[in-house]
């Protein structure tokens, strides 16, 4: 076991809840389970990826369906700083991780439509979106790349991006 805690009753030591990681192919999940009774290991019953045996009672194990089977990779500059442009086409994803670049001159916003990386003074400027310094990345769980733009204070800056779907 990687951990455990006291279940429902802090006082009571024959009820546990523990937790550890599991490998599933090629994806580690994280398990839960409770004790019910007893107190050691031994007692603890097993999660297989396989249906329980005869001697064994009331363990489920379920594949849950997560497998990125596609993405891709992309790159995007501004030309025009204060023009907002859209990072990709129309390309159906789940996940995106936006890298600015590492030449960046400035830092380059990334958000949604009407995104500016215009001067950020005091508060007072005109910035929307999320700033990215260069090397700096965030990652968005968006249903498509065109729904995904960039700004940026400096011409030519940009940002690297790969996406999974």
């Amino acid at each position: 076991m990687d951990s455990f805690l006291p279940y429902q009753n802090p006082t009571v030591t024959d009820k546990k809840l523990d937790s550890e990681s599991l490998a599933v192919g090629a994806n580690t999940v994280e398990r839960e389970r409770v004790q019910i009774a007893g107190h050691g290991d031994v007692e603890v019953q097993e999660v297989k990826a396989a249906n329980p045996a005869g001697t064994e009672y009331g363990g489920i194990v379920r594949n849950i369906p997560y497998a990125n089977t596609a993405g891709g990779n992309g790159r995007k500059t501004v030309s025009t700083p204060g023009t907002q442009v859209v990072l990709g086409g129309n390309v159906p994803c789940k996940k995106i991780i936006i890298t600015a670049l590492q030449a960046n001159q400035n830092i380059v916003c990334v958000g949604f439509s009407g995104v500016v990386a215009g001067a950020d003074q005091d508060g007072g400027g005109t910035r929307t979106g999320i700033p990215l310094f260069p090397s700096n990345s965030i990652t968005l769980e968006v249903s498509n790349l065109n729904l995904v733009y960039l700004d940026a204070v400096t011409a030519a800056d940009g940002v690297s991006y790969s996406y999974l779907n």
